[in-house]
């Protein structure tokens, strides 16, 4: 470095000290660790990378329960009115709960199913215009009329909701009596049962609705 330059430099660095009484500055006092003036500054930064996650805070309370849901359907309920019906008094116990219902540990009641081929006026269950036709007020009430048999061409009778009837058929009374020649189907029909119809070889349908 040039000495100028460095004799410069020198008195940038120096402090002038003045005297109590206000007289001129005492000789210069160089200082080259004094601080000199702040720069401008610098620009931003790039951004750092991102810690690490922080450990998981505690959890929270419990909120309140919900609402309770409606009550769900019963077994027993086919008809989902929450209500028992004799339909639905599958065992025939006279009540209507969980015995009644299908893999319960109680058998479920088949339908009653059976073949009509006169009704009680000795009307074929066939249509009297296409015997190929069944007519479909032939089987009692509570029955469905569900094609015709094979062999008799009667009308298969299935019980719309399994109740347990029983049904059979019977053509001479303990008498004797033949209960199609006479007309007389009410005797064939032991109490409690009630003729409904005729089969093909003319007996009686007997039933326990």
């Amino acid at each position: 470095m040039r000495p100028l330059a460095l004799l410069m430099l020198i008195a940038a660095s120096c402090t002038s000290e003045t005297s109590v009484t206000g007289a001129e500055p005492a000789e210069c006092v160089c200082n080259p660790d004094a601080p000199g003036t702040p720069g401008e500054p610098g620009p931003q930064g790039e951004p750092g990378e991102p810690g690490p996650p922080g450990a998981p805070g505690e959890s929270g309370a419990d909120g309140a329960p919900g609402v309770a849901g409606p009550p769900g359907q019963a077994c027993w309920d086919l008809d989902g009115d929450g209500a028992g019906s004799p339909e639905e008094d599958l065992n025939g116990d006279g009540s209507v709960d969980v015995a009644d219902c299908a893999g319960g540990g109680v058998a479920r009641i088949p339908k009653t199913t059976f073949i009509m081929y006169y009704d009680l006026d000795k009307v074929q269950c066939q249509s009297l215009e296409d015997s190929s036709i069944m007519r479909m007020d032939c089987c009692p009430e509570g029955f469905i009329t569900a094609g015709k048999h094979a062999l008799w061409y009667g009308a298969v009778c299935v019980e719309e909701v399994a109740s347990g009837t029983t049904v059979f058929t019977v053509r001479n009374s303990p008498e004797g009596t033949d209960c199609y020649a006479e007309n007389t189907p009410e005797v064939c029909c032991p109490e409690g049962y009630d003729p409904y119809g005729y089969d093909y070889n003319g007996g009686v349908i007997c039933m326990d609705l």
